[in-house]
């Protein structure tokens, strides 16, 4: 390939068949870079009309080594399929050589993003965040880039980040499952002990030492590369390459500035790690971890299909990822995401309320098997009822770019279903229909329904059947659901009542057997002990759901429910994470791996969870709580307070969101705003906050007050339940650790440390820790 297309010529002799000219199918635009083994050109795509970018490899590099690389190069790239990694459309040989076809990218790589200065910690946070899912994708596959750095990073105008040349990559054993099966695969680029392959800088010790590499090599080199986003210099840099590799070898990384979070700097750290063992040990790891350390990163603007690439309007840095050994048409662009929005009811009966929320939510779970769709949760859009927002405010408060939303007339058997689809960008109706049908063909209405958004917003839905073939069921089915949503015993009672019903017209309805676990437990949850015993109906009925239904993430959620109120931390935590795996935007499943993370202990991971809680419901008040606890527990008062503030401006009857405000304002020594807090929680009984009280006011130093509460208090058990673990924790307040023991074991024996305490980090417990007595608490726990 010369200085324009005359020159390029495809090989007629490949594949021992004749093939059409590369000219015929590409029209070159002009060449924008060379470097490496290539040079690369901006060209159109006749055939599909759009504008790509064709590497080829020089002619001076025709080494058969230099092949070799770039064959590798081809396939490792072009077996990946991610939105972090650049996409390969074609592969074929020209008169002047191999030449890979990829997307065409605008904007820069990262090391023009640098330019020896840090970047915002957001900015920096989210890059990060897009390397490490890139990361953890090619790794899946067994892939090991090996040359990790910022100028094989590309930022596109619209903030996304690519992951660029997997020239050097080797193919190794997957984190899990086999390695890499590749037609016909090459032998990666040699290896050997004393071979350094890779970028001095950003290479791992073992890579400098010539040494065997795995995946966490390429952590290693991230750590480097997040350093340099937060610091504006790499950590090791001197200077000649050998300094540098000895640094590498043998020198700590220095101090980040010291606005860093403290989280974020040991993520950084534990990266840098000398041996692969001490870092994490895979990048889905890292990514829960970063997570944790920093919050959300920062989300990427929504592109609009309608906008042309800018091509001549912009500086074109043209990157390729290299190698699918077919043309593929990819497009490229962030997830479409939706809510559908409580559909509202305009039937006389407005007992029929059930029924239009039933409906809403069935959308919402048929929406949720659309691949590459983002669906907001139910909690998240009933949030929005009755607010006076418009559409852009109501997409922002959800994070969405499509809103669906309808009315629902019920007379009699008939039903009439009002639907229509808006793009949030220009509020546009992409499409709207009425259907006027008999209540029976309501699961077709649904299928169809679900079918017409998905295919306005150009995807395609799969899997979608109706759950029971009976309609009285589907019917009982919403009732029991809208009364469990209400979260209190006697909704549950009479949720259960219809699920059970439900079971009754049709025993093979998999979601009601997984209903009845759910308000069952609900049921253990407002009166009864954590025993075996209490939780067994719950747990029969959703290893039946699950027998009905293999697939179903709300059977193994419910299972994991079960395990979580006995405190069997891995089985809940398993069930949980098959729940999210089979339906990602299954907030409550995330929210519940939120809480057996923080009961045991991992708080930054605990911290992930709950921000991944939130990606899929913005609005879940129960999410946007934990979150809170997990600062609380992790001592930063300051961000539990305002993180507490922030769930309750989402609503201010939420106690449990009060209750966690009060006990980080006590912990800030903000004693008169704890008490304030208290004397706000106007929906619960005043002796059942007599505990609180009497412990702030023992952190305050008003011991006379306190002792009396808790005298109080230990004279009431003896005709009536006192929990003796909440007794328990104003001894500890005040100061007496016997009386505390004392009141923990009797909680032990009466179950009451199952499922729900944080024992094992709550900071209360701390003139605990060094009894051996404790040990054994935690064990009755099972938090040890």
């Amino acid at each position: 390939m010369a200085e324009t297309d005359e020159n390029v010529r495809s090989d007629p002799a490949a594949r021992g068949e004749e093939t059409p000219r590369i000219e015929e199918r590409y029209s070159v635009v002009r060449e924008v870079g060379r470097g490496g083994m290539g040079r690369v050109f901006e060209a159109r795509d006749r055939k599909l009309g759009r504008q790509v970018a064709i590497k080829l490899l020089a002619a001076a590099a025709h080494s058969e080594d230099r092949l070799r690389r770039f064959e590798q190069e081809a396939r490792a790239a072009g077996s990946l399929d991610h939105p972090n990694i650049l996409a390969v459309h074609d592969i074929g040989t020209c008169e002047s050589g191999p030449y890979i076809v990829s997307e065409l990218l605008v904007g820069g790589t990262l090391r023009q993003h640098l330019r020896e200065r840090p970047l915002p910690l957001q900015k920096a946070v989210d890059y990060a965040g897009q390397l490490a899912r890139g990361l953890s994708a090619a790794h899946g596959k067994g892939i090991v880039h090996r040359d990790i750095k910022p100028e094989n990073l590309f930022i596109t105008n619209e903030g996304s980040l690519k992951i660029l040349d997997f020239g050097i990559a080797k193919l190794v054993p997957r984190e899990t499952g086999p390695t890499l099966d590749l037609d016909q695969a090459l032998p990666p680029p040699s290896t050997d002990t004393g071979a350094i392959i890779g970028t001095v800088g950003y290479m791992s010790p073992e890579q400098v030492r010539g040494e065997h590499v795995d995946h966490r090599s390429d952590l290693f080199s991230f750590g480097v590369i997040l350093f340099e986003m937060l610091a504006g210099s790499t950590p090791f840099a001197r200077r000649s390459a050998v300094e540098t590799g000895y640094a590498i070898l043998n020198d700590a990384p220095p101090p980040l500035p010291g606005d860093t979070p403290s989280a974020l700097d040991g993520l950084v750290r534990r990266c840098l790690a000398k041996r692969p063992g001490d870092r994490f040990q895979s990048a889905r790891e890292l990514i829960d971890g970063l997570a944790g350390a920093a919050g959300p990163p920062a989300a990427s603007p929504r592109r609009s299909s309608r906008r042309a690439l800018a091509v001549g309007a912009a500086i074109a840095v043209i990157a390729l990822a290299i190698g699918a050994w077919r043309l593929r048409p990819v497009v490229r662009r962030p997830p479409p995401s939706v809510a559908v929005l409580p559909l509202v009811n305009m039937s006389s009966d407005k007992e029929s309320e059930y029924f239009s929320d039933g409906i809403t939510e069935e959308l919402i779970n048929a929406l949720a098997n659309v691949p590459g769709l983002r669906v907001a949760s139910r909690t998240a859009v009933f949030a929005m009822r009755g607010k006076k927002l418009g559409i852009r405010e109501i997409a922002s408060e959800l994070k969405v770019g499509a809103l669906v939303e309808g009315t629902i007339r019920r007379d009699g058997n008939t039903v009439r279903v009002t639907v229509q689809l808006i793009d949030v960008a220009d509020g546009y109706h992409l499409w709207s229909k009425t259907y006027a049908i008999e209540r029976k063909s309501i699961f077709a209405v649904e299928d169809e329904i679900a079918r017409s958004v998905a295919g306005a917003l150009q995807q395609t839905l799969v899997g979608v059947k109706p759950a029971t073939a009976d309609p009285e069921a589907h019917d009982l089915y919403l009732r029991g659901l809208h009364l469990w949503n209400q979260r209190t015993g006697e909704a549950s009672r009479k949720a259960r009542v219809h699920f059970e019903e439900a079971i009754r017209r049709d025993p093979r309805y998999a979601l009601a057997h997984a209903g009845l676990a759910n308000a069952l437990m609900a049921l253990v949850w407002v009166g009864q002990p954590h025993t075996p015993e209490t939780v067994a109906p719950a747990r029969r009925a959703a290893e039946r759901a699950l027998e009905l239904d293999p697939q179903l993430a709300e059977a193994q959620a419910s299972i994991g429910l079960t395990a979580y109120f006995l405190s069997d931390w891995p089985e809940a935590l398993a069930r949980f994470r098959r729940a999210v795996q089979l339906n990602p935007n299954y907030a409550m499943a995330h929210k519940w791996i939120g809480n057996v993370l923080l009961f045991t202990g991992h708080l930054p991971e605990a911290g992930a969870a709950f921000e991944r809680a939130l990606q899929a419901d913005p609005t879940s008040l129960v999410a946007n709580a934990n979150l809170g606890h997990q600062k609380l527990i992790g001592r930063d008062y300051a961000g539990a307070v305002e993180q507490f503030q922030k769930t309750l401006r989402l609503d201010p009857g939420f106690d449990m969101a009060r209750l966690g405000l009060l006990t980080a304002y006590a912990w800030q020594g903000r004693y008169a705003d704890a008490l304030a807090e208290i004397d706000k929680l106007s929906s619960l009984p005043g002796s059942e906050l007599q505990p609180d009280r009497a412990k702030v006011l023992a952190l305050a130093g008003r011991r006379a007050e306190a002792l009396s509460i808790a005298r109080e208090l230990e004279a009431r058990s003896g005709h009536e339940r006192v929990s003796d673990f909440e007794l328990a924790t104003v001894w500890i307040a005040l100061g007496d650790n016997e009386k505390a023991f004392a009141a923990l074991q009797s909680a032990c024996a009466r179950h009451e440390l199952l499922g729900d305490n944080s024992m094992k980090v709550a900071r209360l417990y701390d003139p605990l820790r060094s009894d051996p007595r404790f040990d054994e608490l935690l064990r009755c726990a099972k938090l040890k």
